[in-house]
């Protein structure tokens, strides 16, 4: 069932909820996604946990009309959607720019959140973003925006990627509003994650793709309890691109949490 909130700043939320049993599950998705990128893990894990989705500001079918972007804000809807859901307590799972907004939440609402579940994000905790990497984006989604999503869309897959599930993500990119998806960019230009890792107490999972190499030790000096598993052969949407060994992993991230 679909359901609507509203966030701290009026923006309205679109989110749903599946199952029963605890851990509750919430799943952030990233830059350009949307809660349907979650609906194979949704069918996989309903049976035995309640399972939160959610369109972030800005994405899907939420609404666009925010002066501030950024992880607090978007830290700031997760749990207004919660809140919602009437889940007090979860296991936060984001993908992408979806795990800056977990770590976000994590350190802005300590006390709601369980254990943090990264699916191909936080790599490098140290360099989270090439230098002038979010820099170049945004000029280029302000000179050539179809055009510099596309061409993001395409490099976070690889060759083997589904055509169909390819062009479904083009799509998704640009079809983004521009001035939404400038604003969401450029509050990431100097984002520092470090300080975010510095009072976090829970249990850390990641699950990543091996187009990029992880810094498991930056986290591991950082973290009491973390956990580190590479999956090959995929790109960056492992949930939708290797569906059945995702699965098998968020499973196992799960029951480490």
């Amino acid at each position: 069932m679909v359901n609507k909130t509203t966030s701290a700043d009026g923006v309205e939320l679109v989110w749903t909820a599946c199952g029963q049993g605890e851990p509750a599950l919430v799943f952030i998705h990233g830059f350009a996604g949307d809660r349907h990128q979650f609906a194979n893990q949704v069918e996989a894990f309903a049976d035995r946990h309640r399972v939160i989705t959610l369109d972030l500001a800005g994405h899907g079918e939420s609404g666009h009309d925010r002066e501030r972007w950024g992880p607090g804000a978007f830290a700031d809807d997760v749990v207004a959607v919660m809140d919602a859901a009437g889940v007090e307590q979860a296991i936060l799972i984001g993908h992408s720019m979806g795990g800056v907004v977990m770590l976000e939440t994590a350190n802005r609402y300590p006390e709601r959140v369980t254990g943090l579940v990264a699916i191909d994000t936080l790599q490098n905790i140290e360099a989270l973003f090439p230098p002038g990497m979010v820099d170049q984006l945004v000029a280029g989604m302000r000179d050539a925006f179809e055009e510099t999503m596309e061409g993001f869309a395409r490099a976070l897959m690889i060759e083997q990627t589904d055509p169909d599930l390819a062009a479904r993500l083009v799509r998704e990119f640009v079809g983004m509003r521009p001035q939404s998806a400038i604003g969401i960019m450029s509050s990431l230009t100097s984002i520092d994650v470090l300080p975010l890792f510095e009072n976090l107490k829970v249990p850390f999972y990641a699950i990543n793709s091996d187009m990029q190499p992880t810094n498991r030790a930056a986290l591991e000096q950082r973290l009491q309890r973390v956990e580190v598993e590479v999956l090959d052969r995929v790109g960056h949407f492992p949930q939708l691109e290797a569906t059945e060994r995702f699965n098998e992993a968020l499973g196992r991230a799960i029951s480490f949490i």
